[in-house]
């Protein structure tokens, strides 16, 4: 499955086994888990370059074969920073 989010949106995932995000700008991207508290996707230890695009699995595992999953896909386009608001 593919979703395309927008400013101050929430997607809410729950997986059997595992779950992999691709982030095209991870400083934009807040997570917030069961076992790791709230923090933005750019802060995660668990961060992965995959095809030049920041990516995470949960758990962590999930990215040992994670070139296997997106081999087919593009690479995300890169994003801007979001804009300082005063």
């Amino acid at each position: 499955m593919k979703f395309m989010l927008r400013k101050d949106r929430l997607l809410v995932l729950r997986a059997e086994k595992s779950i992999v995000v691709q982030f095209s700008n991870p400083d934009a991207a807040q997570l917030t888990s069961n076992t790791r508290g709230t923090k933005l996707a750019s802060a995660d230890t668990t961060l992965k370059n995959v095809q030049d695009t920041a990516t995470l699995g949960y758990p962590s595992e999930a990215l040992d074969s994670i070139g296997e999953i997106f081999s087919a896909e593009k690479p995300l386009p890169k994003t801007p920073a979001a804009p300082e608001t005063p």
